[in-house]
């Protein structure tokens, strides 16, 4: 809908200043300052918009992306040949190349067992993949706290650690 409203907003404007040229005997200058003001008060709207957005780190701005790029830096660093289970593997390979895999949406033992296929050394929790709780908590055991950066956090991940084989 967005392109259909700017046309016809452009359209409308186009009108009235054509309007305006035809029945004013200087209307041609008028309307070419009224459609110049009204592009300069748009422009400072846009602007200050993203002055504000800037300003709050919002889009496109924002640092979202730095765990990600952090935690595939170290990844690539220090543990060249891991295989990374996360919600993002894609996001997570375009900064380590290094090999990801996703965290099924499933029980703990199945997640374990999806690990143990691929060869898993490196978890990234997520909070859409609740069974991995009692793993995070310590209540079952398996992961080691291995990096953290902006609010992502990478795990060593022992997938044979308290399940049964």
């Amino acid at each position: 809908l967005l392109p259909l409203v700017i046309i016809a907003g452009w359209h409308t404007t186009h009108r009235v200043a054509g309007c305006l040229a035809r029945s004013m005997p200087n209307g041609r200058r008028f309307a070419a300052v009224t459609v110049s003001v009204l592009l300069a008060l748009w422009c400072e709207h846009e602007a200050n918009d993203l002055l504000s957005l800037r300003k709050n780190a919002g889009y496109a701005w924002k640092e979202a992306g730095r765990g990600w790029m952090d935690t595939g830096q170290w990844l690539a660093d220090n543990a060249p040949g891991s295989v990374t289970m996360t919600r993002n593997p894609w996001e997570l390979h375009f900064y380590s190349q290094e090999k990801a895999v996703q965290i099924p949406l499933a029980a703990l033992e199945r997640i374990r067992e999806v690990a143990r296929f691929y060869g898993v050394t490196h978890l990234i929790a997520d909070a859409r993949r609740p069974t991995l709780a009692p793993l995070l908590s310590g209540d079952e055991p398996g992961v080691t706290e291995a990096f953290r950066s902006h609010g992502v956090v990478l795990y060593t991940f022992d997938p044979s650690a308290g399940s049964a084989q």
